[in-house]
């Protein structure tokens, strides 16, 4: 997983399809960080992942 995920890519890539709509990897670092900082503010070090979609799961992960 870790070489997956810094593996060096160009930032239009796509990583996910959502029937029109196109993620590429460049919104998903955006996302990814976006998640990150909104969970170093909450006071728990514990979360559980939930998700009924993957993309979703993947920017938590």
């Amino acid at each position: 997983m870790a070489t997956l995920l810094s593996t060096k890519r160009y930032e239009q890539s796509p990583v996910s399809y959502d029937r029109d709509t196109v993620i590429t990897w460049g919104d998903f670092q955006k996302h990814v960080a976006t998640l990150a900082q909104q969970l170093e503010t909450q006071p728990t070090q514990n979360i559980a992942l939930c998700f009924g979609n993957s993309y979703l799961f993947a920017v938590g992960f």
